[in-house]
């Protein structure tokens, strides 16, 4: 196969960030726009938003498992499954009272500026 020039190599990377940058601001767009409709909902609506989530992602992890998905991942994966459950979890006892706190704390704990944009610290 013959090599790239270093024309059309720098042309494919700029392209990847093009690529790149559109998917981040996408992604960062449908979170904002999401946690906007979460903050105009009562606690009801939240509560049944809530239960549906915990109920969706239940049966995705049945499903994964009883098709052996979860055992051909690898450790990290299943890790990340464990820690949303427990975060999940942590969540769904919060009072009612503390929703409110813990909704602002997600919306606040981002960085919106500089090379870790839309992480939390």
């Amino acid at each position: 196969m013959p090599k790239l020039s270093k024309r059309k190599s720098q042309a494919r990377k700029a392209s990847q960030a093009s690529v790149d940058a559109r998917k981040a601001t996408r992604h960062s767009k449908q979170i904002h726009d999401i946690n906007q409709l979460l903050k105009q909902m009562n606690d009801g609506e939240l509560q049944l938003i809530y239960q549906n989530i915990v109920q969706l992602i239940s049966q995705t992890i049945v499903q994964s498992a009883s098709q052996g998905i979860v055992q051909s991942t690898s450790n990290e994966t299943t890790n990340q499954i464990m820690l949303r459950q427990k975060l999940i979890n942590m969540v769904e006892q919060l009072r009612d009272d503390q929703l409110k706190v813990a909704v602002h704390l997600f919306d606040t704990m981002w960085y919106s500026k500089g090379p870790n944009e839309e992480k939390i610290p």
